[in-house]
């Protein structure tokens, strides 16, 4: 995947045709730049809907769990996340309306205009998308961002901010049938998604916004927790974003979790290696997964 995005945006971006070789004709077709975008977009779709479907699965949500030990400590959540799926973001919706009232929302800690977003004047939590979000809908041209709600997202989680979403902008319909108009410029809107390409593009305002709060939390931060982030070499802007959000920290006030049936030490695994070589050694290494992680944190808030 990451290499066909790759070539897929070089090709795009340097407006070259790509050639596509037929195997059992042997015989060759010319994409040109527009083929290759209509290509792009259907790469996006297919992204959006395994991760929507993958929503009806949802039996636990074990995020709902670990903001709820959050909750005990008195302070609000705060996420970074660098996923596009909608996890995050029905519990926290849910938690904004439980915690902060019927009015309140989830900050994304970027301009969003969607009215049933903006009407809602409270803020609850932060949730910041480093990579964008399948709900996140943008315009090229006036870059107005908008959000909306799928029908898998809705049903995941009853809200009525989701409610009131899906009726504004349905996701269903832009993915699916036809892309959203602007409602201010009417230039259809795209998804706001950084896929893993080698050659990322954070240019877009509203994701450099989001990346100047993230850098600003992580630096207000008291403790730290890396869940399911394998840290890769590659991904040179976390990385630096992590180093300069965290230098100030004490490594043993920074956690990461892992799953690992083997249980390694932190010298013995790859992703351990990456982390103690960016943080130091001290740092707090789990490799019981998510779930085991959080079920020993339970056990300790409980005093078993």
């Amino acid at each position: 995947m990451p290499l066909v995005l790759s070539l897929l945006d070089l090709a795009i971006e340097q407006d070259r045709p790509l050639y596509f070789r037929d195997g059992e004709r042997s015989s060759t077709d010319l994409w040109s730049r527009e083929r290759l975008a209509q290509a792009r977009k259907a790469i996006e779709y297919v992204i959006f809907t395994v991760l929507d479907e993958h929503l009806r699965t949802i039996s636990d949500n074990w995020y709902e769990r670990l903001f709820d030990l959050v909750c005990l400590m008195q302070t609000e959540p705060t996420a970074i996340s660098l996923n596009y799926d909608m996890l995050l973001d029905n519990v926290l919706f849910k938690m904004a309306a439980k915690h902060g009232g019927g009015g309140a929302r989830v900050t994304y800690c970027c301009d969003i205009q969607t009215d049933a977003y903006r009407a809602r004047r409270v803020e609850y939590g932060q949730l910041m998308k480093l990579h964008g979000s399948l709900n996140w809908l943008y315009c090229g041209c006036c870059r107005r961002l908008d959000i909306g709600m799928s029908e898998c997202g809705k049903q995941a989680v009853t809200c009525s901010t989701l409610d009131e979403l899906f009726t504004q902008n349905s996701l269903d319909e832009h993915y699916m049938s036809r892309p959203r108009a602007c409602p201010e410029c009417s230039t259809p809107m795209r998804a706001v998604m950084i896929t893993p390409t080698r050659a990322k593009d954070y240019r877009n305002p509203h994701i450099q916004s989001i990346w100047y709060q993230a850098e600003r939390a992580l630096r207000r931060a008291e403790h730290v927790c890396f869940i399911g982030y394998s840290l890769p070499d590659d991904d040179l802007e976390v990385i630096d974003l992590l180093r300069r959000g965290l230098g100030n920290l004490n490594p043993n006030r920074i956690t990461v979790v892992e799953h690992d049936e083997k249980h390694a030490a932190i010298a013995d695994h790859a992703v351990g290696r990456r982390y103690r070589s960016l943080f130091g050694s001290t740092i707090e290494w789990h490799t019981g997964g998510f779930q085991g992680w959080l079920q020993e944190v339970q056990q300790l808030v409980n005093g078993v």
